[in-house]
């Protein structure tokens, strides 16, 4: 199973994204902001990143980037 991060700041948003996605077959790791999403990502096997532009704490393409 494909594991996706999803970073969203938005709650019903990021619960609609998620539901969906978990129903299409996908591991889904939701992050409300860019240091949440820091932690999954260093302790899991991320294959796709899915992701807000204006978090709170930062930006999700600069996350992406590095």
């Amino acid at each position: 199973m494909k594991t996706i991060l999803l970073i969203e700041d938005d709650e019903n948003l990021n619960r609609g994204i998620s539901l969906k996605l978990s129903k299409e077959g996908y591991s889904v790791l939701s992050a409300s902001d860019i240091k949440e999403a820091k932690q999954y990502w260093q302790s899991n096997t991320i294959d796709m990143i899915i992701s807000d532009i204006l978090l709170p704490d930062g930006s999700g393409l600069e996350f992406g980037r590095k």
